[in-house]
């Protein structure tokens, strides 16, 4: 089930009904905003021969060979790299080779084949320029959706070639009101969705996870109130703080994007825009950060915290030095 994206949904919807489909589709934003189920609901729509004009979802018939075999993963004219069982995130060229072979070959029973990129911002240098010669001589009724949260990583030639679709955060409303229909047939879930819709700062797929695993609520909570404390911190106690991010590597990412739901906010307060704010619950907190930080200067941060986030992720720079000097402009 996809939350929010409506008009991402009825676009795609209505090129399909025109039959004025791309060869090549970059569906881009942040993390856990719902690219991958999106793109899944997609292809099945489009291998459906039994489908209708839907508005708030992509509206395949969910019964015919061909959704069945969407739902399983196992379509012969559906692939997915790196493919759900792997472990692996980085694309190699080894797999562009096997997606330009099975465009090579004929549809088997539906009228595309369809191929997802799943992490196409994580491709080495070799597989990138595979796909470029592959973006460049498309294969007929071929269709090819790369999903990326880094956009600004991939080659410039291949975003060229593809029709962006920007994802955005879902607005608070509707993903309230699409966790509720997510969860309305497990009687067993007692969470305070309001809360959890505003706590997730419109990302569906942390939502979720929140009412799925508490302990993942609480992570996500103890990143907002560290941001706070080490904004009244001495240098020393943000460089010990330093340390225990880099004890905790895999969640580095997590922790500097939490922070920049919070900064958002604060641009919100600046703007007059209080009825956007996400993390309604901790607005004295946010104002009184507001009154430390001008709006340049939030503005600022972010930028900051978005480079350290590209460094920490596409460079072999010092984690420790590049964390080290973000906390000198906090």
């Amino acid at each position: 089930m996809i939350i929010g994206h409506r008009r991402i949904i009825q676009y795609l919807s209505r090129s399909a009904a025109l039959k004025n489909l791309s060869h090549a589709y970059l569906f881009s934003g942040p993390a856990s905003l719902g690219k991958m189920t999106l793109a899944m609901e997609f292809a099945k729509f489009l291998q459906c021969p039994n489908t209708k004009n839907g508005k708030q979802q992509f509206a395949y018939c969910g019964r015919c060979k061909d959704c069945y075999d969407m739902d399983r993963k196992s379509h012969p004219d559906f692939t997915i790299f790196p493919p759900f069982a792997s472990e692996e995130t980085e694309i190699k060229i080894g797999q562009i080779r096997n997606l330009i072979k099975i465009f090579s070959f004929k549809n088997y029973s539906a009228p595309y084949k369809i191929a997802i990129i799943d992490n196409a911002d994580q491709m080495t240098n070799e597989a990138a320029n595979a796909l470029l010669k592959t973006l460049e001589e498309p294969s007929d009724n071929s269709i090819l959706i790369l999903i990326a949260s880094h956009p600004e990583t991939l080659l410039p030639t291949i975003v060229s070639r593809c029709q962006q679709i920007k994802f955005f955060s879902v607005p608070y409303c509707d993903l309230e009101k699409g966790l509720l229909n997510y969860f309305n047939r497990d009687s067993g879930v007692s969470a305070d969705i309001p809360g959890v819709a505003r706590l997730s700062s419109g990302l569906p797929g942390i939502a979720v996870k929140i009412i799925q695993n508490p302990v993942f609520k609480e992570k996500k909570e103890k990143n907002y109130q560290n941001f706070f404390e080490i904004n009244n911190s001495s240098l020393n106690l943000k460089y010990q703080y330093v340390s225990s991010m880099l004890a905790q590597e895999n969640e580095i990412s997590d922790t500097l994007n939490d922070w920049l739901y919070i900064l958002k906010d604060i641009i919100y307060l600046h703007s007059g825009a209080r009825r956007f704010i996400l993390n309604i619950r901790i607005e004295n907190q946010l104002k009184n950060l507001q009154e430390r930080y001008s709006l340049k200067k939030t503005a600022d941060l972010m930028d900051k915290i978005k480079e350290t986030i590209f460094i920490l992720r596409v460079t072999n720079v010092n984690k420790k030095l590049a964390l080290e000097n973000l906390m000198l402009e906090l």
